[in-house]
């Protein structure tokens, strides 16, 4: 039979996977074809009935998708041709170009023409997905686009042209990508959060720069994930920087994902970490200054990068493990330590992006940077990327890592605080004990003042009136100091009969207020109970009262004070 703490355990421990099975009926709900505009029936793709010509390479009737460029050189032209049926005014055709120029004549006129700017100069041509308006009458007409590469290699296959109108073309290409859309905008939404409270941090001076990071690396992921699935291109049509957000997100996520793993593991950090963070620092510089200084654009370094990652994927893992180990040991010895290992998220979200990341490169031939999935008949799992199913998941992985890091360090604050309560407290008064004034003096800076008091009489009612009641006489006194020195920094039982009270960067007036409203709490005391009287002695000094200002001679100045009063009381 299982105890109670261990069933509270695997209840906390079942959070994660009832968390991703939530989310994964979302997106397999949201994705699925309930969910499709009608307008997508109300658009074609032109696959069929292509003719290409390529150099002296001429083919006719061929499939746009299965045609195959292979290896290809920039300035290389290649040339297709088809018949195109248009039923009304506004038909529109929609494609993709990307590393590529495109010109688009309509019945042999020129009427589109895209990245020859570029091809002149020689510059990167950044990808774009062409909105093209037939200004045309109704009938079938000849489509001819001209292709130029201006990269070597750039691609294997051609994009699909669609064909319809923009209004259906634009709310299609919505629906396609409907579930990127949701996790990039859950990414985006959460960094902008976690970025909130990390502002709200540093502001009552409980900066976490775990957070900043952990904030920077969401925005980062969904950033990455609008950009490569062209959001970006329907917002505005800043091609250039678009595609160079996308590239720079991509190029980033490595270092991102080294620093959030830096700045939650900083005090237990290994050299590798360090200098795997470095690289990710040094190499998009120096991809960045090959690109702007046009040696080697940025577009031939992605299969390096993403091997990269993964590379260093499984070099961060044995140090994530040996974290793990060391943190569940610490937390086993620890008097203080409470709850779960929230260190069993992050590694559990850190081995669910490495497989998805794996899958990912496994079921496509190269690293999909900067290009687009394909608008085809939407249905379920069509817009399903498993490496942005990784990030989502590493993110929700780390935001309850964080939640229960908080809860944890919350609740063993707490215990601390009560074991330190424990220790640092006059068990009959609640007042504050000798080891707790010696703790304070030793933190004691600037002007201070001491105040020295001793109760009367209190080994007469010990004696007469036995212990219980002079007990009582300890804490009906301590009452009358918590109310009379409200203002003062730490009031101390030192002793049997002896109290202790400081204030810091105070003044004589509002010492004396403070003892002359002890005096009424007694007299006020004693008008109402007629078992013991209470009265006590009192003397205060200050620091700039003695010479050096130790607070070792400021209470025995103070004392002595109290001494005198004392001996007046008796005599």
């Amino acid at each position: 039979m299982l105890d109670l703490s261990r069933l509270k355990n695997i209840k906390k421990f079942l959070v994660l996977p009832l968390l991703i099975a939530f989310v994964t009926v979302v997106l397999l709900v949201f994705g699925s074809s309930r969910f499709t505009v009608n307008s997508e029936s109300k658009i074609s793709p032109i696959e069929e009935g292509w003719s290409v010509f390529r150099g002296v390479e001429s083919l006719r009737d061929v499939r746009l998708a299965d045609y195959y460029i292979g290896e290809s050189k920039r300035g290389e032209t290649i040339i297709t041709e088809n018949e195109i049926s248009v039923e009304k005014q506004g038909t529109t055709l929609m494609f993709l170009s990307k590393l590529n120029t495109v010109d688009v004549y309509l019945d042999d006129d020129l009427i589109y023409t895209y990245g020859r700017e570029y091809l002149k100069t020689g510059s990167f041509v950044p990808k774009k997905y062409n909105i093209v308006t037939l200004d045309t009458k109704p009938g079938v007409h000849k489509l001819i686009m001209v292709y130029t590469f201006t990269e070597n290699n750039s691609i294997r296959r051609f994009m699909p042209v669609f064909y319809g109108q923009k209004s259906d073309l634009i709310k299609t290409f919505y629906s396609h990508h409907r579930i990127s859309i949701f996790i990039g905008a859950f990414l985006v939404m959460y960094s902008c959060i976690i970025f909130a409270l990390w502002v709200y941090l540093l502001l009552t001076r409980k900066n976490d720069i775990e957070i900043l990071v952990g904030a920077i690396f969401a925005n980062l992921l969904g950033v990455y994930i609008f950009a490569r699935n062209d959001i970006f291109c329907f917002i505005g049509n800043r091609e250039m920087f678009f595609s160079m957000i996308e590239y720079t997100s991509f190029y980033l996520i490595p270092l991102g994902f080294s620093m959030l793993i830096y700045s939650i593991h900083s005090h237990n950090i290994q050299n590798k970490i360090r200098v795997i963070t470095a690289v990710n620092i040094i190499f998009p510089i120096v991809i960045w200054i090959l690109h702007v200084f046009n040696i080697v654009h940025v577009n031939h370094f992605l299969n390096v990068v993403g091997v990269l990652d993964i590379i260093e994927m499984f070099i961060i893992l044995p140090s994530l493990i040996k974290n793990l180990v060391v943190y569940r040991r610490e937390h086993a010895d620890s008097d203080v330590s409470v709850g779960m290992d929230a260190e069993i998220y992050l590694f559990i979200g850190f081995i669910i992006m490495m497989v998805m990341s794996l899958i990912e490169i496994g079921t496509k031939p190269s690293v999909k940077v900067n290009e687009s999935v394909y608008i085809s008949h939407t249905g379920l799992f069509t817009t399903i990327n498993f490496l942005e199913l990784g990030m989502l998941f590493f993110i929700m992985c780390h935001f309850i890592y964080y939640f229960m890091n908080s809860i944890n360090h919350i609740s063993a604050n707490r215990i601390k605080e009560q074991l330190e309560g424990l220790a640092y407290t006059d068990a009959l008064t609640e007042l504050k004990n000798r080891a707790a004034l010696s703790q304070f003096f030793g933190s004691l800076r600037g002007n201070f003042g001491i105040v020295s008091i001793d109760l009367d009489r209190l080994k007469y009612v010990n004696d007469n009136m036995g212990h219980m009641a002079g007990d009582k006489m300890l804490v009906m006194f301590a009452h009358v100091l918590k109310k009379a020195f409200g203002p003062a920094d730490i009031i101390a039982r030192t002793g049997g009969d002896e109290f202790l009270v400081v204030f810091q960067n105070s003044n004589e007036l509002l010492c004396k207020k403070c003892i002359d409203a002890m005096s009424k709490e007694m007299a006020k005391y004693n008008e109402m109970n007629d078992e013991f009287t209470l009265s006590a002695s009192v003397g205060y000094a200050f620091n700039h009262e003695v010479k050096g200002g130790r607070y070792q001679d400021v209470f025995y100045l103070a004392d002595q004070r109290m001494y005198k009063m004392k001996e007046a009381h008796h005599g």
